[in-house]
């Protein structure tokens, strides 16, 4: 079974602990679980947009996010993102918070 496991070199390993999980091995247990849980959809590529989206609604930078991802271009590193609307709504309003305060403080200022 795939497993996690902060014991070990490798973030996922084959049932061999010495070796990490290959993409074949990787994906050979993601059709168990797909059929398990009746997804449409589950292969490891997904883990990659998962990952990126996760780290930039944690606060990273794309440009970080970007060089984790191995990749030399900012633009393909952007097709990675699927921010939820969630995240788009708390960083909208962080903001208006953030411009509320900016115009409160220079009306005061002011007078």
């Amino acid at each position: 079974m795939l497993k996690i496991n902060h014991d070990h070199k490798y973030l996922l390993h084959n049932i061999d602990k010495d070796r990490p999980a290959n993409y074949d091995y990787i994906r050979y247990i993601l059709r168990f679980v797909k059929h398990d849980l009746q997804l449409k959809k589950l292969h490891p590529h997904m883990f990659r947009h998962t990952t990126a989206t996760t780290l930039v609604e944690a606060g990273a930078d794309i440009a970080s996010v970007m060089h984790i991802l191995g990749h030399r271009n900012i633009k393909t590193t952007e097709r990675y993102l699927h921010v939820s609307t969630k995240h788009v709504k708390k960083t909208y309003q962080d903001r208006i918070n953030k411009l509320d305060q900016l115009w409160s403080r220079s009306f005061i200022e002011a007078e």
